[in-house]
């Protein structure tokens, strides 16, 4: 496993479809079948045989993504404080609602970080709605971003920000770039902003 955090996780399993990333440009080069799984004795590193010939897809460096073992994600009636961010990347469905958050950084914080994590992946249908963004130490409300650059870079999708409270000082209520199908509707900003309340790229 590429962090020491991920020793012991059964990322694959039999019959799993997996996704493989160019490891050097991010790009989606195809997919393929598990046949097998099994570990090494230490558990950090995993050995996987495939159905097919994977000599001309998977290259040395290159990354594997099981988006279909990702949860669904309810993140509902929290107040959340004091902590970085909280960060969304299933690719299942995910909704975060009726939050409070006071958070030292970003709110809520969309990034696959495939170069750090190496497989966490783009996410397919957010939902954010009927919160409260309340901090005056942070650097957006909503943070949707990639690692991932560039022409033909699989993108994030289908996010909803709606009917969400923005009171605090920071320098967006929202950032977005790297989606498609991004809808911003019904929000209210009450806040300070150095810079707007949106910026989409």
């Amino acid at each position: 496993m590429a962090h020491h955090e991920q020793n012991g996780v059964i990322p694959f399993l039999q019959g799993d479809v997996v996704y493989v990333t160019d490891g050097k440009d991010c790009y989606e080069k195809g997919s393929v079948a598990v046949a097998d799984v099994s570990f090494e004795e230490d558990r950090s590193n995993i050995v996987v045989t495939f159905a097919e010939d994977i000599s001309q897809l998977i290259q040395e460096g290159d990354w594997l993504e099981n988006p279909n073992r990702m949860p669904e994600l309810i993140f509902e009636n929290n107040i959340v404080s004091n902590c970085p961010c909280i960060r969304i990347s299933t690719s299942q469905k995910a909704v975060i609602q009726n939050n409070v958050f006071d958070l030292n950084d970003t709110d809520i914080y969309i990034n696959d970080l495939m170069e750090f994590w190496h497989e966490s992946g783009a996410v397919n249908d957010v939902l954010i709605t009927d919160n409260k963004f309340i901090s005056n130490k942070n650097r957006h409300g909503v943070n949707i971003t990639s690692e991932r650059k560039g022409n033909n870079i699989k993108k994030h999708k289908n996010i909803v920000i709606e009917n969400n409270t923005f009171t605090h000082d920071a320098t967006k209520a929202i950032h977005a770039e790297m989606v498609e199908n991004l809808v911003v509707r019904n929000n209210q900003y009450e806040i300070k902003h150095r810079e707007g309340y949106i910026r989409s790229i």
